[in-house]
């Protein structure tokens, strides 16, 4: 177990938000970190992580959005994660998997990851999450990786974002992490969240931030000034 230093923005109002990152950054894992310390019960809530893969076959790529939605509803929490060939102007979704992850108490914290790696000559992708507080219990900060695909052969494969590049179906070159409660009524909740990228060496806060999504079309208004944490993650 190490300890990361994170860029952690405070939430404390209603309807969605969220960071974007355009880099320039590429690496093989992302890592978002959300605790929600209020919360309504009666309301649902949704955490997405989403992130632009590209694979290096010879001289031709791909692009794939790949993307983990955290839906907590009821009291209840369903992880439901996709993976979306975008390299065309008509995107198709190359996997989709749905994990029930138990009740929900307050405060509630966790790790959604992706981590994108060569086995085999074939480019894979792992989506995975790890709950290290779920109201009095508290968890291992080790990942669960829950989802693997195989994206074929492959050279190299990474994840990237660059403000310059965008795929032929729109879908910009950038990682995303939003929370909000998607009612138009929304109310009021409290949540920190941050987005690190590994650079070989550690985790490290994204760069060049933004406070609106392009990729999931949400726009993150109320964010309080960032400040400095430390996350454990092994």
């Amino acid at each position: 177990m190490w300890g990361v230093n994170a860029v952690v923005r405070v939430i404390n109002q209603p309807g969605g938000v969220g960071i974007t990152s355009l880099g320039p950054v590429i690496t093989n894992e992302l890592l978002a970190y959300v605790n929600i310390t209020e919360y309504q019960p009666g309301n649902p809530i949704n955490i997405a992580l989403g992130s632009l893969v590209v694979d290096y076959h010879y001289y031709e790529i791909a692009e794939y959005w790949v993307e983990e939605i955290l839906n907590i509803s009821n009291g209840n929490s369903l992880l439901t994660i996709y993976v979306v060939n975008i390299t065309n102007s008509e995107s198709q979704v190359l996997g989709m998997a749905t994990i029930w992850l138990g009740h929900v108490e307050i405060p509630y914290a966790l790790y959604l990851s992706v981590m994108v790696n060569i086995t085999n000559g074939n480019a894979v992708v792992w989506l995975g999450y790890a709950v290290i507080e779920n109201g009095t219990h508290y968890g291992e900060p080790g990942i669960n990786w829950a989802y693997e695909v195989s994206l074929g052969l492959a050279a190299k494969v990474v994840i990237m974002m660059n403000p310059y590049l965008a795929t032929p179906s729109g879908y910009s070159y950038d990682s995303e992490l939003i929370i909000g409660n998607g009612l138009s009524n929304a109310q009021p909740f409290n949540a920190q969240i941050a987005l690190l990228y590994w650079n070989g060496e550690s985790f490290m806060p994204v760069t060049n931030m933004y406070n609106f999504a392009i990729n999931t079309n949400l726009t993150s208004t109320y964010l309080a000034q960032p400040r400095a944490v430390n996350c454990p993650v092994s």
